[in-house]
């Protein structure tokens, strides 16, 4: 639970680098494999919840990173259950559409549609103090989730 807390954590508030090492680096796919093995029920339904809201934040198959929907799809094609939406859950970012007719619909549930613009323009004046050391930190963190999210054992409760 607490790599998944961390996984949701890096999504709503890190950029475009960390959303493209999660949806490159094989973390999407392990996700789906703990899903399938039905581990703790409190651990599988964070994970469909986090999928869920992650593939519509990214805009679905024609979004930006359609690995977030495939991982998605794919869970729900092998007849997976997504529990309900929250309606009191916390919006994720939305990253900008490629389609600007679509912006409006694209803002982000439970957000008000000029929120996400202001978010773009947080994260674009964010992304420009980014520096080299910055990136190398965050894949540092990426590779100790992608290994902690390997050695998960689905047989052991702790």
């Amino acid at each position: 639970m607490l790599s998944l807390t961390l996984l949701e954590t890096m999504i709503k508030n890190c950029g475009d680098y960390v959303h493209f090492q999660i949806a490159e680096r094989n973390i999407l796919q392990e996700m789906i494999k703990i899903v399938r093995k039905k581990t703790d029920m409190q651990v599988r339904n964070k994970i469909l919840d986090l999928l869920d809201s992650w593939q519509e934040a990214f805009g679905g198959p024609g979004g930006k990173y359609p690995q977030y929907y495939w991982a998605y799809e794919e869970l729900r094609r092998s007849g997976v259950q997504f529990p309900p939406r929250s309606r009191d859950a916390a919006p994720i970012f939305t990253p900008p559409v490629t389609n600007p007719l679509m912006r409006h619909s694209q803002a982000g549930y439970g957000m008000p549609s000029n929120t996400s613009i202001r978010l773009d323009e947080a994260m674009a004046s964010e992304m420009e103090n980014l520096s080299l050391s910055n990136l190398d930190s965050m894949r540092s963190v990426m590779e100790l989730l992608a290994d902690m999210l390997q050695a998960v054992d689905p047989n052991n409760r702790e």
